[in-house]
């Protein structure tokens, strides 16, 4: 990845990473390591477990589309957020429950065909991002003081590694916005963006 971590929060300063990760359909994604230029690694099929063991993120947004979901099994939207929300976390390093780990799952656009079924998904990258800003802020402002508060030192990581069409151009645009939003709780706030070279298929 092309970005130096973070420094670990000095001792007795309260810090916070929050990350956020755009994430396309990880069913074909291979087993790499992860390695970060000023030092750290980690093995596996993405770069959670870099995240959340190696850099020390204290929450991780997992941001995916609703064209995840499985139509055929699908009776409404909302049943349709939730089955991309499942089907993304069927490929988590970390268990579904962990607490710093949620998944988003935003409209996107595509014309899809499952069996005899034909849906249409026509969301907008307009739509997508308000839908993700809102989200994060509705996450943030509902953490305990502890979270929200702090003192120095705290970061919000942005992850482009695996994602897709319109995703990384809004999740760079709200992390951004969200960084503003989020410094008028705080002292200071960085914003570190990565994003990982392609490893040789053999």
């Amino acid at each position: 990845m092309d970005k130096t971590p973070p420094q670990k929060p000095r001792a007795g300063v309260i810090g916070t990473k929050l990350c956020i990760t755009t994430w396309g359909d990880p069913a074909n994604w291979g087993y790499a390591e992860y390695e970060l230029e000023g030092g750290g690694s980690a093995k596996g099929f993405s770069t959670l477990q870099l995240l959340a063991e190696t850099i020390q993120c204290n929450r991780i947004y997992i941001i995916t589309l609703d064209t995840l979901a499985n139509i055929c099994t699908a009776t409404g939207y909302m049943d349709v957020i939730a089955n991309a929300k499942r089907y993304a976390e069927n490929f988590l390093c970390i268990d579904a429950g962990h607490p710093r780990i949620r998944v988003i799952t935003l409209p996107g656009r595509m014309t899809k065909k499952e069996g005899e079924r034909r849906s249409i998904f026509q969301g907008s990258a307009k739509d997508a991002k308000l839908i993700m800003l809102l989200k994060l802020y509705l996450d943030m402002v509902g953490e305990p003081t502890s979270l929200r508060e702090g003192n120095s030192e705290n970061s919000i990581i942005l992850d482009l590694t695996h994602g897709i069409n319109y995703l990384p151009v809004i999740a760079r645009e709200v992390a951004e916005e969200f960084a503003a939003i989020f410094s008028t709780l705080r002292k200071s706030v960085e914003l570190t963006i990565y994003n990982a070279d392609p490893y040789p298929q053999d």
